[in-house]
């Protein structure tokens, strides 16, 4: 389909800055979404959510672009403390070694996230206003996004339904199905992803 009917399917038709975000998200979430339940093993990143914030918004300045077609609005950031594979060689090997010099930033993060068996982590910081354009990915993975520092609504559509990511607790969802986040307010949304593999 082309961009306009994309668009206009999923609600993200905008007009320079402005743009219309999805309202009325569902109560309970359903497939392509999981429940925290079916990992009990992220109990203990969400109990110290406010531990990894702080830590996260002492380094904000060490975050790098996200140069791909994905960041329509040109305001998204990234730290990528543990690449997926695939972020590996989107990365390059002269920025894998800039971002391992950052990795000592970020102890207390590392070591939560190392305490579960996972793919991959990283930071990821949406300015106001913005707006990741919707893709996909092939791996088999969960994504488990952990919200950190954020003013609702920040809107996030997988497949045909919108949730909303909210500070302290995870929205957690299928890798593979298209996915798209929008932050319509004035300030940054940070938040982050920790990858999982899907065993269940």
């Amino acid at each position: 389909p082309s961009v306009l009917s994309r668009c206009l399917t999923h609600g993200c038709l905008r007009q320079s800055w402005v743009f219309y975000v999805p309202q009325n998200p569902p109560v309970e979430m359903s497939y392509p979404f999981y429940s925290l339940s079916l990992f009990p093993e992220l109990e203990e990143l969400r109990k110290h959510w406010k531990v990894i914030r702080d830590e996260a918004l002492e380094h904000l300045d060490s975050f790098y672009p996200m140069e791909d077609d994905r960041n329509i609005t040109g305001n998204w950031s990234w730290m990528p403390l543990k690449p997926e594979p695939d972020d590996q060689q989107f990365l390059g090997e002269a920025l894998m070694e800039k971002v391992r010099k950052h990795e000592a930033k970020f102890p207390q993060t590392r070591r939560l996230c190392e305490s579960v068996n996972n793919e991959g982590y990283v930071f990821s910081l949406l300015g106001p206003r913005g707006h990741i354009d919707a893709h996909t990915h092939e791996l088999e993975f969960v994504s488990a996004i952990l919200g950190l520092k954020l003013r609702e609504p920040c809107v996030f559509r997988v497949g045909s339904q919108n949730t909303r990511i909210r500070e302290g607790e995870f929205t957690i969802f299928d890798y593979r199905v298209e996915h798209e986040a929008w932050n319509p307010s004035d300030e940054d949304r940070l938040v982050l992803l920790i990858s999982l593999r899907i065993q269940r």
